[in-house]
């Protein structure tokens, strides 16, 4: 039996063991603060079938998942193992140490230095065969999603690693070679969502110049971190996956995951302010529709915890998948029973608000009061976009894009 200890900010309140066959256990110790809406706190110990998904839940994804199995020899499937290697600093305020490890102790002394372009681009370049730097030094981070992406720090404005134990406090994430311009569609459609007053994460486009000319990425900052006397403090958020009890594999709908009414019914029963989450939540699934994204799945959503109690997260790792001509015109979670955005009229909307038990226009009214703001805002965006080193051929596409969904979705 091997274990690390989970700690949530400086306080250690369980123990997550693994057993000889590979399966997980959890305990919370006396007094402990819950880490999971599917895992409040109780005596006996949680089973492997129960606290797999949130804990598995932490870790990076498919083709990411597969590297950092070649990178460090430790099998995807062994949860735990992996742990070991990047449980230092997750998304949320969840910390997975090894005994002995003390989080007062982390503390960075010596605060590394700021990275110059041609070393941020060595750094991304090693991330495909090392995600998130795994095995390198002290660091022990992970994100979740398939995406190559890397926590990191910034100060005075430049990138930089952060220090073992150190809160990270952005996020970078370079383009994905097979679908070029994903650095310009994400920061169109995240800046647009935030433009049409959807509660986004804020992001930066950037350029490098590189050994062999500029390359863009995107910055992202963390809504799981806040500052407080001038230092870095984690804020604990688990995703809708996570706070279900839905493994990764399990996070688009039609993979037996959670849909719209379960999400919804989920930030009723968790959120401190239901009514204005669920516009949200409902709001974001218009809006993706409009922007034609595909992949807004259970484990894109996500779930805040602050002083107040908890609500649901800023929107993040949204862009038009609609861009990409080989993906599938679905949706990852379906509208009245109805996955193809083509296929989406005032019929099915109608049906999707019954089916949600809201007025039958709901939708309807939602969908038209983020069109009739979305071309402009559009333009906007795209302007103010420009002179960022960004490709302005997909900026234009984009912008095409949603021109012409917003006229056919206004058509229904």
């Amino acid at each position: 039996m091997s274990s690390l200890n989970a700690f949530l900010g400086e306080q250690q309140i369980g123990v997550l063991s693994q057993d000889d066959a590979g399966d997980l256990q959890f305990e919370y110790l006396p007094g402990a603060t819950p880490i999971s809406v599917s895992l409040p706190v109780r005596e006996e110990p949680f089973e492997d079938g129960e606290c797999y998904p949130f804990f598995e839940g932490i870790l990076p994804e498919e083709n990411q998942r597969r590297a950092i199995e070649r990178a460090v020899h430790v099998s995807g499937t062994n949860v735990l193992g992996m742990l070991e290697f990047l449980g230092g600093e997750v998304a949320g305020a969840v910390r997975l140490l090894r005994e002995g490890e003390d989080p007062s102790e982390l503390a960075p002394t010596v605060v590394p230095a700021s990275l110059s372009d041609l070393e941020l681009e060595s750094v991304l370049k090693r991330l495909p065969g090392r995600p998130m730097l795994v095995g390198e030094g002290q660091l022990r981070l992970s994100l979740a999603g398939a995406q190559t992406k890397l926590p990191v720090c910034l100060t005075n404005g430049c990138v930089r690693l952060p220090a073992p134990g150190e809160p990270t406090t952005h996020i970078v994430k370079p383009p994905i070679p097979s679908y070029p311009g994903t650095t310009e569609n994400e920061a169109f459609v995240m800046r647009l969502a935030a433009a049409v007053g959807l509660p986004t994460a804020r992001v930066e486009a950037r350029r490098l110049e590189g050994a062999n000319g500029p390359k863009a990425y995107l910055l992202v900052e963390r809504y799981d971190r806040e500052y407080r006397g001038g230092r870095a403090v984690r804020l604990h958020q688990e995703d809708f996956c996570q706070a279900l009890g839905f493994p990764s594999r399990q996070k688009y709908e039609t993979n037996l995951g959670p849909g719209i009414a379960r999400c919804r019914q989920l930030i009723m029963d968790c959120s401190k302010q239901p009514a204005l989450d669920t516009r949200h939540f409902l709001d974001a699934v218009g809006f993706n529709l409009l922007v034609g994204n595909g992949d807004a799945h259970a484990k894109n959503f996500s779930l805040l915890y602050t002083a107040e109690g908890i609500q649901m997260a800023p929107l993040y790792d949204l862009l038009s998948t609609g861009l990409y001509p080989d993906l599938p015109l679905s949706m990852a979670m379906s509208i009245g029973g109805t996955y193809r955005f083509s296929e989406v009229d005032r019929v099915v909307l109608t049906e999707g608000a019954r089916a949600l038990g809201l007025r039958r226009d709901y939708l309807i009214r939602r969908l038209d009061f983020l069109r009739e703001r979305l071309p402009k805002a559009a333009e906007e965006v795209a302007t103010g976009l420009l002179g960022c080193g960004l490709d302005e051929s997909v900026l234009e596409r984009l912008l095409r894009l949603v021109r012409d969904r917003s006229g056919e979705l206004g058509l229904l």
